[in-house]
């Protein structure tokens, strides 16, 4: 695990991770980052305070290859591979305990999110090598449903995307 200073130009070695994942997810919240996925269910957070790991609840369902964003003081997975993979899955830092959400209507792996206006955005993805969607799914946490969005122009899959001034990237 590393960190970058832009303003001193370089990259510190951290604390090592708990154990290595492939494809796991990351999000933000209140300082902390939270690692979880990547082929298992454990989520740890990470206190740039105290460079130190603390073991958090395990997710409800594996994943592998999902998007994580911060929304409202949670963190919300979505997408990937593993059982039950259309559903997405919330996290509550209070409470320590991950939930069961309501589920995309298409199975996405190598799926970008990102949080904007209260919402979250499930964009592209694949439903495994060969396929790659255009399509966009929007969640609303207010009333735990899904509905469709506006596709993009191209097919993406594996990639990241950010919302800058109320626009996604």
């Amino acid at each position: 695990f590393e960190a970058y200073d832009p303003k001193a130009d370089t990259w510190a070695k951290l604390a090592p991770l708990p154990m290595g994942r492939e494809h796991p997810s990351l999000a933000a919240l209140d300082g902390k980052i939270y690692f979880t996925g990547g082929r298992g269910v454990q989520t740890y957070a990470y206190d740039p305070g105290s460079n130190a790991w603390t073991p958090r609840a395990d997710l409800v369902y594996e994943r592998y290859a999902s998007a994580a964003v911060a929304l409202a003081g949670a963190i919300y997975l979505i997408g990937g591979q593993g059982p039950s993979d259309t559903i997405m899955q919330r996290y509550d830092p209070a409470a320590d305990k991950w939930t069961a959400r309501a589920a995309l209507s298409t199975r996405r792996d190598h799926v970008a999110a990102v949080a904007l206006d209260g919402k979250i955005y499930a964009l592209g993805g694949r439903l495994g090598a060969g396929s790659v969607f255009d399509s966009v799914e929007i969640y609303d946490p207010a009333s735990d449903t899904w509905r469709s969005g506006t596709s993009m122009q191209d097919s993406r899959s594996g990639f990241g995307a950010a919302a800058v001034d109320g626009k996604i990237y």
